[in-house]
């Protein structure tokens, strides 16, 4: 049995559940000798059944408590079945239907009465880019409640990969546990409890609310401006549905184009490649924006602290700098901000700093994201234009019933404020990004893409 975290509920209260807490991440095999996959399902719950020992969130359910008086707990489902988490389409055909049906995943809410996972198989799908036979993908919808992106990669890995799993890894996929009790007990529990929590969450809540107004006034007081960022097609309400795109960069010229960049990082690089084509875009459009454009980052917290939540990261904001037209500049310039936002996470981390979402009673969060859904078209400058997340290390393919897999993408969490996100990851042959972003505002994303790939040569052709 394992409560729920503030940090992880804010993926269960805020937002609309769908859009801004699944993810779904797609794997493409190439079918044996390009014939007709010829896995049961039989076989396909075999494999699924060998690997929910990994993690035992994936046979645990959540419980949530009445009226929400507290977070919810993770507690071991009894009746779990591997079956009722496998669904296979076959007959899809063509990568563009198969498209279609993936971002159909995205837009269906999840049933968080049981375990908050579902695999989806789709065989023998036809015009697979770069691969001229038969292809099958195999896709896995989760919510974000129970996976951040390091962690849905770390599992990704042991998943998919056909080697038995041992007994070290079912000890350390160990979070939810063996105990469990029932909603009443649980709800009693939470009541006794409440009155502390309250206290803690006035009286400390107070001193939170004084030190960001002392600290906003010391920024102003030392004449940091307050930055404001421009108000893009990016940052209103999101109307859905998501929609997703993918491309691959050759690793070889994004180390090269590294190497000459003198204390900057692939993540970096990449940032200045997306705030250009952001840009680009916009201007295509006859939206340039009057100032520089900003990006989300979420900086991974792994190895700073200890934490006993499943979303180990701080956003932080940085500055695209899109209004400085040599990406050698631009690059200095938002390697200087990136470093200066992580080692502020760090001092921040080392300071032991209580914050708001630390103390939080759940129904506070819960009252918090009811508003939500309903605000207005957003007028007001935006706290950041697009999200760019970068996960750290090399994510290698594996393999899924002795296949190997050739290609992955993922559809992100995407809402109102913040409709357009990319992920960033190496693949070991290649820099992998897959573009998420409301089709309200971009119908055709593969026009982005395109002016994506212009941002990467144009940054190669005066890099290299």
């Amino acid at each position: 049995m394992k409560q729920v975290t503030a940090r992880d509920a804010a993926y269960l209260y805020l937002g609309d559940g769908v859009a801004t807490a699944t993810v779904v991440s797609c794997q493409v095999v190439v079918n044996p000798a390009g014939r007709p996959l010829e896995l049961t399902e039989d076989h396909l719950l075999e494999w699924i059944s060998e690997r929910i020992w990994i993690s035992d969130l994936f046979n645990s359910k959540m419980i949530r408590l009445p009226s929400d008086i507290g977070y919810p707990y993770w507690v071991p489902d009894p009746d779990f079945s591997a079956a009722a988490h496998l669904q296979v389409h076959r007959n899809v055909g063509t990568w563009a239907s198969a498209i279609e049906l993936v971002e159909q995943f995205g837009e269906t809410p999840m049933d968080l009465s049981h375990a908050p996972w579902l695999m989806h198989v789709i065989p023998d799908v036809t015009g697979v880019p770069g691969h001229a036979g038969l292809c099958s993908l195999v896709v896995f919808r989760f919510h974000h409640i129970a996976f951040d992106g390091v962690t849905s990669a770390t599992l990704g890995e042991k998943v998919f990969d056909d080697g038995v799993v041992s007994d070290a890894t079912r000890a350390e996929g160990r979070v939810v546990g063996k105990d469990t009790a029932s909603r009443g007990a649980l709800t009693r529990r939470e009541l006794l409890r409440g009155p502390a929590l309250w206290t803690r969450f006035a009286n400390e809540g107070i001193g939170i609310v004084r030190a960001s107004r002392q600290q906003r006034r010391a920024q102003a007081g030392g004449g940091r401006p307050h930055r404001v960022w421009p108000v893009t097609r990016f940052n209103h309400d999101f109307r859905g549905p998501r929609t997703v795109g993918h491309i691959l960069f050759d690793r070889g010229d994004v180390l090269e184009m590294k190497s000459s960049l003198s204390g900057a990082t692939v993540n970096d690089l990449m940032l200045s490649i997306v705030g250009q084509a952001v840009h680009d875009y916009l201007g295509r459009r006859n939206e340039t924006p009057p100032s520089s454009l900003s990006a989300l980052v979420p900086v991974s917290t792994r190895g700073m602290r200890e934490a006993d939540t499943a979303n180990q990261f701080v956003p932080v904001v940085v500055d695209l700098v899109t209004t400085e037209a040599d990406p050698r500049m631009r690059i200095s310039l938002i390697a200087a901000e990136t470093a200066r936002k992580k080692n502020r996470v760090k001092q921040k981390l080392a300071e032991h700093t209580t914050g708001f979402i630390d103390i939080v009673p759940a129904p506070v969060l819960r009252l918090l994201g009811s508003g939500r859904p309903r605000r207005k078209k957003s007028v007001a400058p935006p706290r950041f234009n697009v999200v760019i997340t970068n996960l750290p290390g090399i994510a290698r393919h594996g393999s899924f019933c002795g296949m190997n897999i050739v290609d992955s993408f993922t559809m992100q969490p995407v809402g109102s404020g913040a409709t357009l996100a990319h992920a960033i990851s190496d693949r070991g042959d290649h820099i992998a990004m897959s573009i998420t972003v409301d089709s309200a505002v971009m119908p055709d994303i593969g026009e982005y893409c395109q002016i994506v790939r212009e941002s990467f040569e144009a940054h190669r052709a005066t890099i290299i």
